[in-house]
């Protein structure tokens, strides 16, 4: 843990990266270092209200990762709408429904999408896409 003096979003977030599990204010209570130390112990995290509320609006107003350009770009337009599709939680026989396809063509284009992305199953396709921003929360 470190004391809340050095604050600023980018040096606490290269800290969690590193293994920070919390920050408390070097003027605070006592009772609060041993509360922190105990979350901290117990395998949660501890951040002064100050900090989190910096560090949640930066992360809020983060944009996504810009996307690998070489992968996204060579899907397809109907794999696009499928990638979107598995985003939102459909299955098979909804997306089906919704372009008019075939389920087997919709199983195609998605062993084509995880295959082009090189991705092992849909549930990476799903991290896949939020993280790049192709759909939205």
């Amino acid at each position: 843990m470190v004391a809340r003096d050095d604050s600023d979003e980018e040096r606490v977030l290269e800290g969690i990266k590193s293994g920070l599990r919390g920050v408390v204010d070097r003027h605070g209570a006592a009772a609060d270092l041993v509360s922190a130390i105990r979350a901290v112990a117990s395998g949660y995290v501890w951040f002064v209200p100050v900090v989190m509320e910096r560090v949640v609006r930066w992360a809020l107003s983060a944009a996504p990762l810009p996307l690998p350009s070489a992968p996204v770009g060579v899907l397809s337009e109907t794999e696009r709408v499928v990638l979107d599709c598995l985003a939102k939680g459909m299955l098979s026989s909804e997306i089906s429904r919704q372009l008019g396809i075939t389920e087997a063509t919709v199983r195609s284009h998605v062993h084509h999408t995880l295959t082009k992305l090189g991705l092992r199953n849909r549930a990476q396709a799903v991290a896949f896409a939020y993280k790049y921003g192709l759909v939205g929360p």
